[in-house]
């Protein structure tokens, strides 16, 4: 089983520390998660399996992994790709958690 922490920035915003609060969150559930992150992507426009890192992220998913993300937000910001993308992950045999949700 692997931890595979899903993480992402609207802007490039390093400044602003928004993946380093997300990798915070998610730190307090798997101390050392494989990570994939996707940073100046929007979550509105582009669908999780079609985002680089969120590509990346399904082409590797193995049964038994868990999927990290610390917000629904961070990985859809509408219920169709909300549920595409926990369909998808448990059809592999894999489970997502919501961090702080």
């Amino acid at each position: 089983m692997t931890d595979r922490a899903y993480l992402r920035a609207s802007l490039d915003s390093d400044s602003s520390g928004t993946i380093d609060k997300q990798r915070h969150q998610i730190h307090k559930v798997s101390a050392n998660p494989a990570e994939y992150v996707d940073r100046s992507v929007s979550g509105y426009k582009i669908p999780f399996a079609e985002r680089p890192a969120g590509r990346q992220l399904l082409r590797e998913l193995q049964p038994g992994d868990r999927v990290l993300v610390s917000r629904i937000d961070r990985a859809a910001r509408n219920v169709r790709d909300v549920l595409d993308i926990v369909e998808t992950i448990k059809g592999r045999g894999a489970s997502i958690v919501f961090v702080t949700q």
